[in-house]
């Protein structure tokens, strides 16, 4: 192997096998279960050995954390301000 292919080879990881399946819930209407239904899915994924991100985009209203019983530090409206104003200084 020469120097040249095994730089390149350690410098970028193992490509997966095949892509992460994306599954976005969303409807136009609101109190329809989009959130108790992305836990739940989020929830099986996890009981069946397999990992997951579960983001919700309710800027305003994201409620995820009550869903499962956890408590969250900051909005990400709070986080993102915070961000704003560390970067304007």
């Amino acid at each position: 192997m020469s120097a040249s292919t095994a730089s390149a080879s350690q410098q970028s990881p193992m490509p997966r096998a095949r892509p992460a399946p994306i599954f976005a819930v969303a409807s136009g209407k609101g109190g329809v279960g989009k959130t108790w239904l992305s836990t739940m899915l989020a929830c099986a994924f996890g009981r069946a050995g397999m990992r997951s991100l579960l983001v919700d985009c309710d800027l305003g209203l994201a409620n995820i954390d009550v869903q499962l019983g956890v408590r969250r530090k900051r909005t990400c409206i709070r986080s993102c301000a915070a961000f704003w104003s560390s970067t304007r200084r």
